[in-house]
């Protein structure tokens, strides 16, 4: 699929940006910048390829390698500039986090890896490079902070590519899926704590409480789905 590839190569110049630059803050060589851009861009997508004993795409596609090296220049020519573009960028970015959890649950349900394998490839994909390039330059993966509003995003993916994957082939559910995670990515960007804030409302509002009060118990739905009683010796003994 052309597009995808297209939206593939976008989010690879964003994460590469992204790496660059914090390869820049600490002061890195250019060697050192580039692994960042490179840990960070396709990072994610390495593993995955690995874990799938696969080789790498970069090795017999070079266009994500000079894309990769087109967003460190870029990164490095606009280093002093870039809180002005940073929210511009922050789109591309969006774009690469919706593409790379998209490819990646393909790639897990290609491999028939199941619900699971689908939700972790996804994820990993889209936010592992991140990760790697954290590690590396000794940061906290800005990932597990609770105002960066990005892996849950990448999660849901996996987990409605999986549902949906017999719609897959279609280009208007393709669309639908990239354009949902891309609308959650950039309410997270422009409203940083929109969502942390629903979730603290809805705790503190006691609402899992309130639901779960109202729930039926386990032994209840069992009870109704198999149409079945439970032995009278079983309750007595729970009794006890």
């Amino acid at each position: 699929m052309e597009y995808l590839y297209i939206f593939d190569l976008v989010g690879t110049f964003a994460f590469s940006v992204y790496g660059a630059y914090i390869g820049l803050q600490k002061k890195f060589d250019y060697v050192g910048v580039s692994i960042c851009a490179l840990l960070c861009s396709m990072g994610g997508g390495t593993i995955r390829e690995v874990f799938l004993n696969r080789t790498p795409f970069y090795f017999y596609d070079h266009t994500y390698i000079y894309v990769m090296f087109a967003g460190v220049l870029f990164s490095s020519i606009m280093y002093n500039q870039f809180h002005r573009i940073n929210k511009g960028m922050l789109v591309l970015d969006a774009i690469g986090l919706s593409t790379f959890a998209f490819v990646g649950a393909a790639k897990g349900i290609e491999a028939n890896l199941g619900f699971v394998g689908a939700v972790f490839f996804a994820l990993l994909t889209a936010v592992g490079g991140g990760v790697l390039r954290d590690i590396l330059v000794n940061d906290t993966p800005s990932t597990f902070l609770q105002r960066d509003f990005y892996a849950t995003p990448a999660i849901l993916s996996g987990a409605l590519h999986y549902i949906f994957r017999s719609s897959m082939n279609d280009t208007i559910a393709i669309f639908s899926l990239l354009a949902l995670i891309f609308a959650l990515r950039i309410i997270a960007i422009f409203f940083p704590y929109y969502f942390t804030d629903l979730i603290s409302k809805i705790l503190r509002a006691g609402i899992p409480q309130k639901i779960f009060a109202h729930t039926k118990s386990a032994e209840q739905v069992r009870r109704a789905l198999l149409k079945t009683s439970v032995p009278q010796d079983l309750t007595s003994s729970r009794k006890n």
